[in-house]
């Protein structure tokens, strides 16, 4: 049985996700093969050029999006994406004390990124597809969706983080720092 390209998914056809999924796809494999096929350091202008240009990329996809499948489509993309990049924001830090707290070199910071991002992208991607999946077959599983995170939060206590303690032990740790605050 041959896969129909005209077959929906969320309400859109799989043609327009495979488009999409091709064009991240096309991205990343440009940015780590051709524009980072060597890890170095990467200077503040060229990241700031290539933020740039990413966030260009975003723009014509809404407006693309926004042309071919209406107003509401296009306005649904552009809110998603506003509201990730705003979320993405406090990553910077995390992602900051994870790399001086294992001592990532700079020269390899992009790849460990770049590879990060990707895992990130995989997983969000599956998690998404599955809740929204099983919101559309299930709807009584909405309710438990809204209350699952005040219940992760009532029930937290802190607890001792023995994978992050043997993870300290058998990765190689940073030199202290001296009293300049450098390595």
């Amino acid at each position: 049985m041959a896969w129909a390209f005209d077959a929906m998914f969320l309400d859109r056809p799989m043609w327009l996700w495979a488009l999409f999924g091709g064009i991240v796809l096309g991205l990343l494999a440009f940015d780590l093969g051709v524009l980072h096929r060597r890890s170095r350091e990467i200077p503040l202008k060229e990241s700031l050029l290539l933020s740039s240009a990413y966030v260009l990329a975003a723009v014509a996809f809404g407006a693309w999006t926004w042309w071919s499948l209406g107003s509401e489509a296009g306005a649904a993309f552009f809110s998603g994406y506003l509201i990730e990049k705003s979320l993405s924001l406090d990553n910077v830090f995390v992602i900051s004390a994870i790399f001086g707290t294992l001592a990532i070199p700079r020269e390899h910071q992009h790849r460990v990124l770049f590879w990060g991002i990707v895992s990130v992208l995989v997983l969000r991607a599956g998690l998404i597809g599955l809740g929204a999946a099983l919101v559309h077959e299930f709807a009584w599983v909405l309710p438990l969706f809204g209350r699952l995170p005040a219940l992760c939060r009532l029930s937290h206590r802190p607890v001792p983080r023995p994978c992050w303690r043997a993870a300290a032990k058998a990765l190689p740790q940073p030199p202290a720092a001296d009293a300049a605050g450098d390595r």
